[in-house]
């Protein structure tokens, strides 16, 4: 049976396939996001919560919640940690989970150098609700969608399993690392045959100590550049934090190749335990901002 879907159905079957992918926008402070191998890179053991929705003034939007722990491991020489993501793509029309593992290698050259490299291993499950779907045999060619059907759609899930790699670096202040996702190409289609393809992310930034679970003193300043490549394209994410003891607030840009994507204001602060952040991305492109824009939260506690 022929499927008919509308434009902003059709763009979130597209963009789901890369919605584990999409960059956040808290970059700095999502260091197993950004960079799995800097998973374990904080003194102490630590659990994170993030929260997105992306473009809430749309009928179709989406929703993306993780629960992370992660923890240095002297006896494993490096760091472990794992996370839990659900993904909700159109109003539940793709519903996408993964539970994800990482275990990073660390290994001090000098007192300035240190190198990390990481694998990360994910069991993910991808589920289509037809109801949410227009076929053509619901239309009345007078009155229009009038009819009901039964979708002839058989597989509505599809589990797979993720294999990725990540690199990192330190050296005094400066940080960097590189990552490849989907090393396997998981077969993930529902309605065909469709494999996820390989992504890749680059990051490089100055004093990131939002990033390594550090204590911020007096005043200073967190630069840092963000690229990631998926089938949707090439992003750029550049700009920087600004702290004060505590406190810290900060301004970036995203693009791609093609467009503008969105101007990003972020803030927040480390007190005691917990570390907690909050971020508005004011959409630049052709969507404009009609669509809601994007907000971030994380929160996170160091034991």
């Amino acid at each position: 049976m022929k499927l008919i879907i509308g434009f902003f159905l059709l763009f979130s079957l597209i963009y789901s396939a890369n919605a584990q992918d999409f960059p956040a926008s808290n970059v700095s402070s999502n260091a197993w996001w950004t960079c799995p191998a800097l998973v374990g890179n904080s003194e102490d053991a630590r659990a994170s919560l993030f929260f997105r929705n992306q473009w809430p003034s749309l009928s179709g939007t989406y929703i993306t919640g993780v629960a992370e722990f992660d923890k240095s491991a002297e006896k494993l020489h490096g760091g472990v940690g794992g996370y839990f993501l659900y993904d909700n793509a159109a109003d539940g029309t793709i519903v996408e989970w993964s539970l994800n593992g990482i275990y990073s290698y660390k290994e001090e050259i000098n007192e300035k150098l240190t190198l990390r490299v990481a694998t990360k291993l994910a069991f993910g499950h991808l589920h289509l609700n037809t109801e949410n779907l227009i076929f053509d045999s619901q239309i009345n060619p007078q009155y229009g969608f009038t009819y009901t059907t039964n979708s002839d759609i058989t597989n509505t899930d599809r589990n797979y399993f993720d294999l990725s790699f990540s690199v990192a670096a330190d050296f005094k202040k400066w940080s960097l690392g590189a990552s490849v996702f989907h090393l396997n190409q998981p077969e993930i289609g529902l309605i065909s045959d469709s494999r996820r393809n390989r992504s890749y992310s680059f990051f490089a930034g100055y004093n990131l100590w939002m990033m390594k679970g550090e204590k911020n003193t007096g005043f200073s300043v967190s630069p840092i550049v963000y690229i990631f490549n998926n089938d949707l394209g090439t992003y750029y994410f550049a700009g920087s934090n600004i702290s004060w003891n505590f406190l810290y607030a900060g301004f970036h840009y995203r693009f791609n190749e093609n467009n503008s994507d969105a101007i990003i204001m972020n803030a927040g602060a480390r007190t005691g335990k917990f570390q907690y952040g909050y971020s508005y991305d004011y959409t630049v492109s052709k969507l404009t901002n009609a669509s809601g824009g994007t907000h971030e939260a994380v929160l996170s506690f160091y034991f």
